[in-house]
């Protein structure tokens, strides 16, 4: 029978006892007088004994009675600081005399021992003696076959780099208690944090492990623990590796964006693969998503994919910002976004300082309202709920130090106040009402150096101050008219009737500006590009720039 379908109480032992002292002759099969006690796995001997006891000498024994039904093939486990010696009915089990228990935790899963007992009543007589500084048993029922081992099944990458911040994030192949155990390079000392909740560990195979108040600019290292599943200690279940936190000085760095790559798994990553290698995103210092990475918010699919290779590209080191699009939103799984990748602040929009440099994440929102017809993903939504919160939010954002203090901006949102022409406009006409007080016009409360976005699936670049738009072909009529926008709007390909079905951007900051390369779906350079801090712009390689005159809306 496989013990695993008994009732606990079938194969557990009763009626305990100890007697303190010296084992006498025989004990091991007639039971002698003792203390009683009951055993809910893990007892403290000290607290029974009457005479103080000695360390590495003082033993005693511990009797119980097993009694069965029917013939069972009895699992118990026993642990004990320092030696134990097990027998039943006169017939040894399992002894770690003379060596001791080889844990210094105890758990009756320190060691198994099986064993077939009969139909009927049995002796379990337990020889033990105490450790150096405690005298802990412990047994009870195990599992006839232990736990795996722990182990990753993805990553683990870095998320949400900040001032002082720094995300750990991965996947275990089972579901357990982790954490990350860090120290600055070269210092001996770990520091551990863990994925818990109010002091309990969150048994998970996801797991967003937060690293705060980080030395900025200084080089890290980190290694993911789990508690063992059978021996319940912290073990590593990753080799060490060494990051950067992000200071508030640094001028020199690169980062790669891309967004809307909703195709089939194969197909998306052979595309992002080529852009990957084409762009030489392993020596960027970041990468972001800039949403839509498939048609619907499907985690693992996200987790497996697109974060996999960018794991490949050195996502253990450097972190990696997603940003929500509109198809995050749709799906069986749209409202556990968060759960997985929320910003520092638990939100799908945020306010980082990467070097001198401040990035303003936005989130855009469907671009449908909740009650358009045929659309019923969109009935879930509170859209007035949202865009309330996100404006109260960013309003303050507008005030923080980190935004003020910074030399440059740079805004990243799945979605754009001018340049798009989207059927449904709710995203551009939101993103104008969030965002146009503060960067509109020409002095605008702040100069924003680029806005990188995708959504409408055609490569563009506006060209600031008019109504021009670089592109493969003439774009289609966009929303607004760009003369009263100082800044550009980068949006990349996506799949559809446009001529690339993908592009990506790398961007490449130094002292002076920033360096703007993109590449399509084949790893084709598409234009080169330099924007200077004070908004001029050179163009090195540059599409055919077409006069868009805006809609009138």
């Amino acid at each position: 029978m496989n013990t695993s379908e008994l009732p606990l109480v079938s194969i557990w032992a009763s009626n305990w006892t100890f007697c303190e002292g010296m084992p006498s002759e025989n004990w091991q099969n007639v039971r002698r007088e003792g203390r009683a006690f009951a055993l809910d796995a893990y007892i403290n001997l000290d607290e029974l004994c009457c005479n103080k006891p000695v360390p590495n000498q003082s033993e005693g024994v511990l009797y119980a009675t097993i009694k069965l039904d029917k013939d069972t093939n009895a699992i118990l486990g026993m642990g004990c600081d320092w030696c134990f010696e097990a027998y039943c009915d006169g017939n040894l089990l399992k002894s770690t005399y003379p060596t001791g228990n080889g844990q210094s935790y105890i758990f009756p899963t320190n060691h198994r021992i099986n064993f077939m007992v009969t139909k009927g009543e049995h002796l379990l007589a337990i020889r033990v003696r105490r450790g150096q500084d405690s005298w802990d048993f412990a047994c009870c029922y195990c599992p006839v076959v232990p736990p795996p081992e722990p182990e990753l099944s993805c990553g683990p990458w870095l998320t949400n780099p900040d001032i002082g911040l720094m995300t750990v994030n991965f996947t275990s192949s089972t579901e357990l208690g982790c954490g990350v155990q860090y120290r600055i390079l070269g210092t001996k000392d770990w520091q551990k944090t863990w994925h818990q909740r109010q002091g309990q560990c969150l048994k998970r195979t996801f797991h967003k492990v937060k690293l705060k108040d980080l030395k900025p600019g200084a080089r890290y290292e980190y290694q993911v623990i789990a508690i063992h599943p059978d021996k319940y200690v912290p073990v590593p279940i990753s080799k060490i590796i060494s990051f950067q936190v992000p200071s508030d000085k640094a001028a020199n760095f690169s980062f790669f964006f891309t967004a809307d790559l909703q195709f089939e798994l194969d197909k998306q990553h052979e595309i992002f693969g080529r852009m990957l290698a084409a762009s030489e995103a392993n020596s960027c210092d970041f990468f972001v998503l800039g949403g839509d990475v498939n048609s619907a918010f499907l985690p693992m699919d996200v987790i497996r994919g697109p974060f996999a290779q960018l794991c490949n590209c050195g996502a253990a080191s450097k972190a990696i910002l997603y940003v929500r699009g509109n198809h995050e939103m749709r799906g069986n799984y749209s409202d556990q976004f968060l759960d997985y990748f929320a910003s520092n602040i638990e939100t799908t929009y945020d306010l980082l300082r990467f070097g001198d440099t401040a990035f303003l994440l936005l989130d855009a929102w469907e671009d449908k309202n909740a009650h358009t017809p045929g659309h019923p993903y969109c009935q879930w939504n509170l859209d007035q709920v949202f865009y309330l919160q996100e404006t109260e939010w960013f309003n303050k954002a507008m005030t923080d130090e980190k935004w003020t203090g910074a030399k440059r901006r740079i805004v990243v949102c799945h979605g754009a106040p001018y340049s798009h022409s989207d059927r449904y406009k709710s995203i551009s006409q939101f993103t104008q009402k969030l965002t146009d007080i503060f960067f509109e016009g020409a002095s605008p409360s702040f100069n924003i150096n680029m806005w990188l976005t995708g959504h409408v699936h055609n490569y563009m670049r506006s060209i600031p101050g008019t109504d021009e738009i670089a592109s493969p072909e003439h774009p289609s009529t966009p929303h607004k008219e760009g003369y009263s926008y100082k800044y550009p709007v980068l949006t990349v390909a996506g799949p559809g009737k446009y001529p690339f079905q993908a592009s990506c951007f790398r961007v490449d900051a130094d002292a002076l500006g920033f360096t703007v390369r993109s590449w399509d779906d084949k790893g084709q350079l598409i234009e080169h590009v330099r924007y200077r801090n004070d908004g001029s712009c050179t163009e090195i390689k540059s599409l055919q720039h077409y006069k868009v005159p805006a809609d009138k809306q």
